[in-house]
């Protein structure tokens, strides 16, 4: 290891630097994946001092000379584990023969896919074909994803909430789909949070970018083959709450402008400067200085053919919130402060909007939501009335 200020490692499983620090002062930056994702980054040029790894993708690295032979050494032992669903009778795996006859009679087998080159899917697929039951097994078997959406996750167990479901973006059977609510201005709904899309002369502004870049990158591409030739131009992000704002490192890849409350400057200055390793994005596999622009109080984003107003509004939902305003076909898109998907009851939400209405004179709007669909203005005038 080279004694820099901070010496990087790339490892698989849980390695803790922690005591390095506490004997030395000197910081050791981590990151971690299965042992395939570590071959595959030394491979791309990711330099590090330190490789931890299972002992064959140490030699395949020493085999390509991009680890120096002789200094491999064993450090660690792992142990591989058997886990039931909660509630359900422990199996007997005693013996051989006794886990033989669990996995035969198993209704399904969840394990790591060994094309990640992680050493436990490895492991179990030769203990599968020593046993003879590799094809058995396999039939019924549940591979752990290899694209797992870990920030879409640690953001669910901050919110308290999960679905009984492994779908991301939409309910099963569902999917993202355009609705067209005037020439050139796509509404994108389908899934949990929706996305505006206006086209304009010379580019394409795109409104929040929730979720992922999964989510991010449909949006992208179906923008793109709806107004062949054109740029995205602009993102606007309506605030930060990550459930609207996750995928917006797929916008600084692609050049993308990003408006943004202003109050929300820290928090995607972080965000764009943060590594991606274990899933590297497009940020990370093109690197791009974020073109980060302040919406204090008002905005408007012009051509000769459409004008988007944008305000920052006080609100109790975030510090920091825009609403837009697509002038021409008076189309007012509002994030969480109004969900329209049935009626819509007054709240201070719904009174911050109504406000912001006021003092901007827009009148006989069709309110879009980031969430659900669109709600006539004149119709929910209750909702939006003043205090």
């Amino acid at each position: 290891m080279s004694w820099q200020s901070v010496p990087s490692s790339i490892g698989t499983g849980s390695v803790e630097g922690s005591s390095l620090r506490r004997k030395t002062g000197c910081a050791l930056s981590m990151s971690y994946g299965p042992g395939g994702v570590v071959l595959r980054r030394v491979r791309a040029g990711d330099l590090s001092d330190v490789v931890i790894a299972p002992p064959e993708v140490v030699e395949i690295l020493i085999g390509e000379g991009r680890v120096v032979a002789g200094s491999q050494r064993l450090i660690a032992r792992s142990v591989i584990g058997v886990a039931v669903r909660a509630g359900a009778a422990k199996p007997n795996i005693d013996t051989t023969d006794d886990l033989r006859r669990a996995l035969l009679t198993a209704r399904s087998v969840a394990y790591t896919d060994p094309a990640t080159g992680a050493a436990s899917g490895v492991h179990f697929a030769e203990i599968l074909n020593r046993f003879g039951i590799a094809d058995e097994v396999k039939a019924k078997a549940k591979s752990a994803a290899t694209d797992v959406p870990y920030q879409w996750v640690l953001r669910r167990m901050f919110l308290g909430r999960f679905l009984d479901s492994d779908k991301v973006y939409f309910p099963e059977g569902s999917g993202f789909r355009l609705t067209e609510l005037a020439p050139n201005v796509q509404h994108v709904v389908g899934g949990g949070a929706n996305n505006l899309i206006v086209a304009m002369k010379d580019g394409i502004v795109i409104v929040d970018a929730p979720v992922d870049e999964g989510q991010s990158r449909w949006v992208i591409d179906a923008a793109k083959a709806k107004y062949p030739g054109k740029p995205i131009k602009q993102l606007v992000m309506t605030h930060h709450h990550m459930d609207h704002s996750g995928g917006s490192r797929a916008y600084v890849a692609e050049g993308a402008e990003i408006v943004i409350p202003g109050q929300a400057r820290p928090f995607f200055e972080k965000m764009f400067a943060a590594e991606h390793k274990l899933a590297p994005d497009a940020l990370t596999q093109q690197s791009k200085p974020a073109k980060i622009v302040d919406v204090k109080d008002t905005m408007s984003l012009k051509d000769d053919t459409v004008e988007i107003n944008l305000y920052n509004i006080p609100n109790p939902h975030a510090d920091g919130m825009i609403i837009g305003h697509v002038v021409g076909p008076n189309l007012v898109w509002v994030t969480d402060l109004i969900s329209p998907r049935g009626p819509i009851g007054r709240s201070p939400n719904t009174v911050a909007v109504g406000d912001a209405l006021r003092k901007a004179n827009i009148t006989g709007s069709t309110i879009v939501g980031g969430h659900g669909t669109t709600a006539k203005q004149a119709e929910i005038g209750q909702a939006l009335a003043a205090n």
